[in-house]
């Protein structure tokens, strides 16, 4: 760019020059070169000075020579440290200049002689001005024989000469070599860049002279042609700082237009950084849908192809205990199918984000020695021992329901997982916290397994027995809850040996500044199991299902309960009857878009009160699991638990009859 700068000045195309001149400055300022960038700066500085934008000049000239003074002299060096001794002179800062003239002498010897002259015949006309004029006429002296133009001094050795001859009186030497350099200002190689600023000289120091030697007339007359020339130069700077500003806001709005796009750039990379990771994400999750696919069509199958053979087996016609133990595997098969279906139910509570704790004081020991009792049976039934260990009556500050599943999880996957030995719960003391663990002497688990256990849908143990025993959800679901509960979960396992994962809280003690907010939780209530419920009086109860063979066998079952029904596809067809309602079961999607608790609403309204009412939904999605938290009203999941609902119905009756009390 310097080069078609250069070019531009020599075919006087000095707009062009300019504009390649600051382009220039803007590629050597991120060049990471001091002398690069100087070159460039006193370059621009020095057609700057061609132009007398002298303000410009020496601000260029002026960041040359502070970058460049400490370098090594050569070309370069001697090039910004002309044009800098050049504005000094022009701003009469001739102290200066003649102090920067001496370095410039002074490093002679190490310079490039190509452009030898023209710094000797500006230092000399420095030097004259300075008053040093015996320096300056060697100077002078030696530029003149120099000059590579022939016999016919330059205007710029010229104006240099006349100014000194003046200054020395002897205006009628100066006078013959100004007229005699004006007779010939037709040639072109005498001029210097055709630089105006020697010819305004030229006409000045004649008037000088002129004066000198009491030629009035011609003194004005040559004032009047310098002013001429000066007037011409004036209008060239202006253009030449319009010039300047100009080229600075292109500059400008070319540098913003390229930080833009470079910021336009890095947000795109951004993106598809995001999207990258999203995809990543999405790739993932369809993986993650085909492991449960794969999962789910084996798992679900397992405990309904039991109930096939078991429904088969008691259409032969077996009798008495053979019976009987039919209808036990076949509740067996039932509560398989309906764990697997409350685990998925689970995990699509915390993925709705409807599952908050409520923290309150929980006594440990009481809690675990029941968690003890319930599984007891499943370890035995295995033929293991679960053994517990208690540390003493401590407490912490949890949700005991999420604790409880939490630790229900761990303890079930360590006795699907261990053949032989036993599984140990075992709440432990260490100072500023406690900790809950379990452990089993189970398949354990290799180093490359560990992180993935926490995954949904995956089952470590390889081709053991107990791998494809259910979904995979138990240990994703720990982490899940642990996370919400806010409690660290430290998992250390040995293959062939056992498992052992210690769940830390902090006791009571320390953490009795948290306190249960009150605030409900923002789910719907899940209903409970309970035992065989009490005996209860008959109620009568709304059944809104649109699907005819579910309403039917619903009919069925509470009448055989000792209820009585009143059943239809919406509210209409059961308000209908005109018999008085005590409780409404509905499902929650119904025909054209309806739902089960609009339905109840409108219920309530036909009969003026409050009824009671459970929600049944077979969607468990995170969407429909919020939409039944703002219903604000109980609900099962299917498939329906029959003693669950038993214990719903029982509740309402003892409400009706304290209503009604």
């Amino acid at each position: 760019m310097g080069r078609l700068a250069s070019a531009h000045e020599r075919l006087a195309r000095r707009d062009e020059a300019l504009r390649w001149h600051y382009r220039n400055l803007a590629v050597a300022a991120t060049s990471g070169d001091a002398m690069v960038h100087a070159v460039s700066l006193a370059s621009a500085g020095g057609l700057q000075l061609s132009l007398l934008n002298i303000d410009e000049a020496a601000a260029l000239c002026g960041q040359a020579w502070a970058a460049a003074r400490d370098e090594v002299p050569g070309y370069g060096w001697a090039l910004v440290a002309t044009n800098q001794a050049m504005v000094l002179m022009l701003q009469q800062r001739y102290d200066e200049g003649v102090q920067l003239a001496d370095v410039l002498l002074a490093a002679e010897a190490q310079l490039d002689q190509g452009l030898r002259y023209l710094r000797c015949l500006l230092l000399g006309e420095l030097l004259a001005r300075a008053g040093h004029t015996r320096r300056a006429q060697s100077l002078l002296d030696q530029g003149r024989a120099l000059c590579p133009l022939g016999p016919e001094p330059p205007l710029m050795w010229a104006r240099a000469q006349a100014g000194l001859w003046n200054a020395e009186g002897q205006p009628a030497r100066a006078l013959a070599l100004c007229r005699a350099t004006l007779d010939r200002i037709d040639v072109p190689e005498l001029r210097h860049h055709d630089d105006d600023y020697d010819l305004m000289s030229l006409h000045a120091e004649a008037a000088r002279a002129h004066e000198a030697l009491g030629d009035a007339a011609a003194a004005l007359q040559s004032l009047r042609e310098s002013m001429t020339v000066e007037r011409r130069m004036a209008t060239a700077s202006m253009d030449a700082r319009r010039l300047t500003l100009q080229i600075r806001y292109e500059l400008d709005l070319a540098r913003h237009e390229r930080d833009a796009a470079l910021q336009r750039e890095q947000a795109a990379a951004r993106e598809q950084q995001r999207l990258n990771v999203l995809n990543a994400q999405l790739e993932e999750a369809s993986l993650a849908k085909t492991r449960f696919l794969a999962a789910a069509s084996h798992d679900l199958r397992q405990p309904l192809h039991a109930l096939g053979l078991q429904l088969a087996h008691l259409r032969s016609g077996v009798e008495g205990e053979a019976r009987d133990a039919v209808e036990q595997r076949m509740e067996q098969a039932l509560g398989s199918l309906t764990q697997m279906f409350d685990t998925l139910l689970d995990l699509s509570r915390m993925d709705a984000g409807v599952l908050a704790p409520r923290l309150q004081p929980v006594a440990l020991a009481p809690r675990l020695v029941r968690l003890a009792d319930e599984l007891a049976p499943l370890a035995q039934a295995r033929g293991l021992r679960l053994a517990l260990h208690l540390c003493g009556p401590r407490s912490t500050v949890t949700d005991p329901t999420l604790l409880e599943t939490l630790l229900r999880n761990l303890l079930g996957n360590a006795i699907k997982y261990t053949r032989r030995g036993g599984v140990l719960l075992a709440l432990r003391d260490r100072g500023n916290t406690l900790s809950i663990e379990v452990w089993d002497s189970g398949v354990g688990i290799a180093d490359s397994e560990r992180e993935r256990v926490f995954d949904e849908f995956y089952q470590a143990g390889g081709d053991t027995p107990e791998r494809g025993q259910g979904l995979g959800l138990g240990l994703s679901i720990v982490r899940r809850l642990g996370a919400l509960l806010g409690l660290g979960l430290r998992l250390d396992s040995e293959p062939g040996r056992g498992t052992r994962v210690r769940v830390v809280l902090q006791p009571a003690a320390d953490v009795c500044d948290v306190a249960d907010t009150g605030e409900p939780h923002v789910q719907a209530a899940l209903v409970p199991a309970a035992a065989t419920p009490p005996g209860h009086r008959s109620l009568t109860v709304a059944v809104i299902d649109d699907d005819s063979e579910v309403r039917a066998s619903l009919v069925g079952l509470l009448q055989r309960w000792g209820h009585r029904v009143q059943a239809g596809a919406m509210a209409q067809e059961v308000l209908g009857s005109g018999t008085a309602i005590d409780a409404v079961l509905a499902d929650f999607h119904l025909q054209d878009g309806a739902d089960g608790a609009r339905e109840i609403d409108a219920l309530c309204r036909a009969t003026g009160r409050e009824l009671p009412a459970l929600i049944v939904s077979g969607d468990t999605s995170p969407e429909q699991l919020r939409r039944l938290a703002g219903s604000g009203r109980p609900w099962l999941s299917k498939p329906l638990q029959p003693q669950r609902l038993r214990a719903w119905l029982s509740n309402c009756a003892a409400s009706v009859d304290e209503a009604r009390t």
